[in-house]
């Protein structure tokens, strides 16, 4: 399809947030972020790289993501109530991440559409 402005149904995932009154904060990936800054969300993350430091990916964003034990004292931290994500994410670390949450027995998918998945606590 070719034209200007938003794919049909984009805005979806932001619609779902606000009808359920989804809570946060959130959990997002680099991909999602700026997303959510329009949906006007607080963020964990976005992808301007200059407003992040190099130890912020290196240090907590990536390891959250690949090591259970590093989510669940960032977790335990920021007491995420939502994750929002891009499963388009092909990041090894994104990849991983979404699969340990799906099988997270204290979250549960509760939105998904063509780029974004919706996790909640339980």
């Amino acid at each position: 399809m070719l034209g200007w402005g938003l794919r049909p149904d984009v805005l979806s995932a932001r619609e779902f947030f606000e009808i359920n009154d989804l809570k946060g904060p959130i959990f997002n990936n680099y991909d999602i972020g700026g997303y959510l800054i329009y949906a006007g969300k607080e963020v964990f993350v976005d992808n301007r790289p200059e407003a992040y430091s190099k130890k912020f990916f290196e240090e907590i964003y990536v390891p959250a993501q690949e090591d259970e034990s590093v989510w669940q004292m960032l977790d335990e931290k920021y007491k995420f109530n939502t994750i929002i994500f891009s499963h388009r994410d092909y990041t090894p670390w994104g990849q991983k991440f979404l699969l340990t949450r799906a099988n997270d027995k204290n979250c549960s998918p509760v939105f998904a559409d063509d780029y974004i998945i919706i996790f909640t606590k339980k």
